[in-house]
């Protein structure tokens, strides 16, 4: 492939790769089982004693170049928006609900539209009547929905399904340009003093990322199920074909993003939950630059995207959301074919390099893209990520982002009957303040991740009951 790529490219791009383990030695290679000092120069590499650093010096001094350090709690809003953007390309295709007028009533806790599948799962069921034009489900939404609970109702459905399907070539795309953007910054006196310093390219010692002070070694994409409650993702009836059932988008194949840090700290962020329903936003209107290509649609005004980066205690104690089940791991920045691609994607991408995109896209997957829209949205949001990155590398933009504690968190619209904006049941009348503090509590877990939307309903489901039983025995 290498051959393939290289006939007709520019010179190679060169990644320069943090160092994997913070528990290692840069220089006699020694583990510790405790962390390592860092160098204070460039904070890339880790030493036993400052006897081995000092040992390393000769090696490592062309390397000891001071980087911009972005932290991923001020990043991640760019990711989520270049997602947002995608979701909205004008070249992907429109959902098939918005060709079809919704002939039923899937509202909220509307239980008859939850109906049992031959598998014997449960999903909530849009039944999909006449066809009618995208326009018309966009700007005359009443005529696409006429039995809606409300117009808030009926906007959230739209934006949920806009969610609907490519996930995978999303993530795929703004990993690729973090790795091809980021990661191909120099970090050598060498390089930097070629290419004049940070006074002529905007960039002194190269661009990396770190969480919370602590460089990132890996990241990619993390394979897995996500546990959600039936009445949060659907199944589409054609009212018109003969009853057919169609799944939409299945919690069971789901992909997020994780990071890893030196200290083998996993970090995840989630950009593609908002479709299940799930209320954590991130505001990006900051992040909103100049940069956007004229080819993805333009946002004016605050926006709040789908994002969830659990806090800092969280990552701490190693925790993964209940709600979430991982089976794999694709590294992104330590894969050898998209090394490749990266090596020459400089002004494009050759029919090669786009070939080893696809397979990494399948071999992701677990099988071969049927799909050749999914092909080409892949190709094409690598190629305008890479653009967005690019020149806010080049610029620094980045430099002014929001703080990782001044970045502004969010959540989605409620459904009618929820009261603190998160997946909880109507709020029954006549209870006390003993309910809104139990509610607020159950919220905080939610919000923080350490219980499921489900163990939320039930927790305040029972808390419901267990309330009414005593109420009765006072009486």
């Amino acid at each position: 492939m290498s051959s393939a790529i290289e006939s007709n490219s520019p010179a190679a791009r060169k990644l320069f790769f943090p160092q994997e383990n913070g528990k290692k030695c840069g220089h006699c290679a020694k583990l510790s089982t405790e962390r390592l000092k860092r160098c204070s120069g460039c904070a890339q590499i880790s030493y036993c004693d400052s006897r081995c650093q000092r040992q390393d010096w000769k090696a490592h001094k062309s390397n000891c170049v001071k980087s911009d350090a972005i932290e991923l709690g001020s990043f991640y809003p760019l990711i989520a928006l270049i997602m947002e953007l995608e979701r909205h390309d004008p070249f992907r295709p429109s959902h098939y609900a918005f060709g079809h007028q919704i002939v039923n009533s899937p509202n909220p806790w509307d239980t008859d539209s939850i109906i049992s599948l031959p598998d014997g799962s449960e999903r909530r069921l849009i039944v999909l009547g006449d066809r009618m034009s995208f326009p018309l489900a966009q700007y005359a939404p009443t005529n696409w929905w006429p039995t809606a609970q409300s117009d808030l109702v009926r906007r959230k459905l739209q934006n949920r399904l806009q969610s609907e399907h490519f996930l995978l070539p999303s993530v795929i795309s703004v990993l690729f340009a973090i790795m091809a953007e980021i990661y191909t910054t120099p970090t050598t006196a060498e390089s930097v003093n070629r290419r004049g310093g940070a006074k002529a390219t905007g960039v002194g010692g190269g661009v990396r990322l770190v969480y919370h002070g602590t460089p990132i070694a890996d990241f990619g994409i993390a394979k897995g199920r996500v546990n959600v409650a039936p009445q949060d993702h659907f199944v589409y009836r054609f009212r018109n074909n003969g009853g057919v059932l169609l799944k939409g988008q299945d919690p069971d194949e789901h992909y997020w993003i994780y990071f890893t840090t030196v200290h083998g700290e996993d970090v995840f962020l989630d950009c593609g939950m908002f479709l299940y329903n799930h209320p954590m936003f991130v505001v990006v209107s900051p992040h909103y630059t100049k940069f956007i290509p004229s080819s993805l649609p333009k946002v004016t005004g605050s926006v709040s995207v789908p994002a969830y980066l659990p806090p800092k205690e969280a990552v701490k104690r190693g925790f993964l959301p209940g709600s979430y089940v991982e089976r794999q791991r694709f590294s992104v920045l330590r894969d050898e074919g998209l090394k490749e691609v990266v090596r020459f994607s400089q002004n494009g991408f050759q029919p090669a390099a786009e070939a080893a995109i696809t397979r990494f896209m399948e071999r992701v997957a677990g099988h071969a893209c049927s799909d050749t829209i999914e092909e080409a949205l892949a190709i094409k949001w690598c190629e305008e990520a890479c653009e967005i990155v690019r020149k806010n590398v080049e610029s620094r933009e980045y430099m002014n982002f929001p703080k990782p504690d001044e970045v502004c968190k969010a959540v989605s619209e409620p459904d009618p009957g929820d009261r603190e904006r998160s997946a909880l049941p109507p709020i029954p009348s006549g209870l006390d303040d003993r309910w809104m503090k139990h509610l607020k509590k159950l919220n905080k877990k939610h919000r923080a991740g350490t219980i499921t939307s489900q163990q939320l309903r039930e927790g305040l489901l029972a808390y419901k009951d267990k309330d009414e039983t005593r109420q009765q025995a006072q009486k």
